[in-house]
């Protein structure tokens, strides 16, 4: 089981977030954003983690989403996130993460862990006990409803 909380009234996951191809490597709360089908670095974190943005489209080029109320602008490259384990272990999970293109709009946004990463755990939230798991799932195309 992972571990999570409440910050600001929204369900938060920390996770360590490596990009090989950037020299990236930084620690990352991100808000589980069950609405969201891809995980998503949004500038306030790529910034303090000095992500070379300058690069970017030599690495990967840009592709658009539709985000609510506005198309969203990205760069989508090769990941690896740890999420660290209640028992001290860490969890892997290789991904493809969208670094978004920084905008006025989006600068001050949350970075958001998407069904990419969710789809492997059963994500269980209590907000008036500020509870936030994320549960390994036995059968996941189950995992709703028999979340150990």
């Amino acid at each position: 089981m992972i571990k999570g909380l409440f910050d600001k009234g929204h369900p938060t996951i920390s996770g360590a977030l490596f990009i090989d191809s950037l020299g990236y490597a930084r620690e990352v709360n991100f808000l589980a954003d069950t609405g969201s089908y891809i995980t998503v670095l949004h500038p306030s974190d790529g910034n303090a983690g000095n992500l070379p943005y300058p690069t970017l489209p030599s690495i990967a080029p840009v592709t658009t989403s539709n985000g609510i109320g506005a198309k969203a602008r990205s760069h989508i490259v090769p990941a690896d996130l740890y999420l660290q384990r209640v028992d001290g272990y860490w969890d892997l999970v290789s991904l493809n993460i969208a670094i978004a293109v920084p905008t006025p709009h989006n600068r001050t946004f949350p970075s958001l862990l998407g069904w990419d990463v969710l789809k492997h755990y059963c994500l269980v939230s209590n907000r008036p006990n500020n509870v936030v798991q994320l549960r390994h799932c036995p059968l996941p195309a189950k995992c709703s409803y028999d979340c150990p």
